[in-house]
């Protein structure tokens, strides 16, 4: 049996998600995801930099193994062997490293809104909220599909294959969002959370 999804429908399930979740949270928290956000999206957009701050951790754990394989030992020419015998921990390319990237910097963006925010959110917080909720949803769903472009790009379509049960997913877009008008998109998003960073604080604007 085959479960058609369409990426139009699955997009708008969560801007409407992030949304509500967004006037919940109010604008000032949702800015905060969304220099998160912003984050990822340079990331993907530069991928050589990613790639290097993942060579980098690759390098600190391959020396930390190697480090208790000698003995918990300094010695130069140990350690040289034991790195030399270890590989890399993480692959740059793997979308699954990518998504886990994606859930721990949203994770911490909460947390740091959460704890930063000390206002009481009004009626206009929430609305910039939402919008600036849909947006990150947005732009989240944009580099998901990103990190799998590889995929559907080969296959024209996402196939899970389950015991009985086969997800195809219709409809998604085959050109790059980092390429396009995304980046653009992330940029005005970035402005306009400074902006509203400036404005409530400079003007006393009733935003929080």
């Amino acid at each position: 049996m085959t479960l058609p999804i369409d990426y139009n429908e699955v997009l708008t399930l969560v801007l409407i998600i992030f949304g509500i979740v967004g006037m919940m949270r109010g604008w000032y928290r949702e800015g905060v995801t969304a220099l998160f956000v912003a984050l990822l999206a340079i990331l993907v957009w530069r991928p050589e930099i990613g790639e290097a701050i993942i060579a980098w951790i690759n390098n600190f754990l391959r020396f930390f193994v190697a480090f208790f394989k000698a003995g918990l030992t300094f010695n130069a020419t140990k350690l040289t062997a034991q790195v030399a015998s270890t590989g890399p921990f993480l692959d740059p390319s793997s979308y699954r490293l990518w998504i886990v990237i994606t859930v721990v910097l949203i994770g911490i963006s909460y947390a740091i809104g959460e704890a930063t925010f000390n206002g009481k959110m009004v009626p206009l917080g929430r609305l910039l909220g939402g919008i600036i909720g849909a947006a990150n949803g947005f732009v989240l769903v944009s580099l998901t599909k990103q990190y799998l472009a590889n995929y559907w790009t080969a296959q024209g379509r996402v196939m899970a294959q389950g015991s009985q049960v086969a997800i195809q997913m219709n409809n998604v877009p085959a050109t790059s969002f980092v390429n396009g008008f995304g980046i653009v998109f992330v940029l005005i998003i970035l402005i306009a959370v400074v902006g509203l960073l400036i404005a409530g604080d400079r003007f006393k604007l009733p935003l929080n």
